[in-house]
Order: structure tokens, then sequence, then C-alpha cells
């Protein structure tokens, strides 16, 4: 196998063992992590004061919770969705496979890690996040389809 293979399946797998490890975390946990994040961003923006971002339940620091968990979804599943196509591109040659793959491993690895949180304290699988992950798979596969054509065109 070669040096470049093992590499591309040890990135695949960091991603989902990264992706897993943030599913493993329970509801509070994972609320803690989020609300951090968002705090600092609606502060960083000058959205609320340092002051009013005390208070975990201030509406401005709910929203941009639930964006920022979106917008982690979309993201980690671009990325996946992106690596693995790659991957099986420089295995294969072939475009289209590559498109169809690396988009259904990554929605079916949705699917799987939803049904997973089912298992964990508070938390419970969300057919919304599947739905998510699946577009940011889908957009990362697209954006990697149309430019390994126009790469292909220009040669």
């Amino acid at each position: 196998m070669k040096f470049r293979n093992i590499i591309g399946i040890l990135i695949i797998i960091f991603l989902m063992v990264g992706i897993n490890f943030f599913s493993s975390q329970t509801a509070t946990e994972s609320d803690k992590l989020s609300t951090r994040i968002a705090k600092v961003i609606v502060v960083k923006l000058g959205i609320i004061s340092d002051k009013e971002s005390k208070d975990d339940s201030h509406p401005v620091i709910k929203k941009a919770d639930h964006i920022v968990r979106k917008i982690a979804h979309f993201s980690i599943y671009f990325t996946l969705a992106l690596i693995i196509f790659i991957f099986i591109y420089f295995q294969s040659k072939k475009v289209v496979s590559s498109f169809l793959l690396s988009w259904i491993i990554t929605t079916v690895y949705a699917m799987f890690d939803e049904y997973y949180q089912t298992f964990i304290e508070g938390r419970g699988g969300e057919i919304r996040d599947v739905i998510i992950d699946s577009f940011g798979a889908l957009c990362a596969t697209l954006l990697a389809l149309i430019l390994m054509k126009n790469l292909r065109k220009n040669k």
C-alpha cells in the first residue's frame, strides 16, 4: 500500500474518531462546549457585552449556540466527504464514482452517528442533523466534482 493511501485512510479515520468523540459527549458536556464557543463569537462580534454573556440563557447566546452546532455539523461532514472523495478519486480516477461513493459513505456515517447518539445520556438522534450532515457532504462532493471536471477539461 502506498504511503499516500495510508495517510488518506488515517485522515479519514481521524475525522471519524473526532466525530465520534463529540457524539460521545453527554448533552451537558456538548452544550457547555457549544455555548462557550457561541459566547466568544457574539462577544467578539460586539453583539452582546462580556457582562451579558455571563447569562447562558440570553436569547442571543441560545440562537448563536444553535447556529454554531449546525455549522459544526455541516463543516465536519463537508470535510469528511471531501477527504473521502479525494481518497477514492486517487484510487479510481473516476470522478462520478468518487462523487457518489463519498457522498453515500458520509451520509451513511451521519445516520449511524445520529443513531449512536440515542445511547448517550441526554442526547438524541435528529433527522434534521442527518440532513445537514448530508447536505454538507453533498456540497463538498459537488464542489470536488465540478473542480475535477474543470481540471480534466483544461488538460
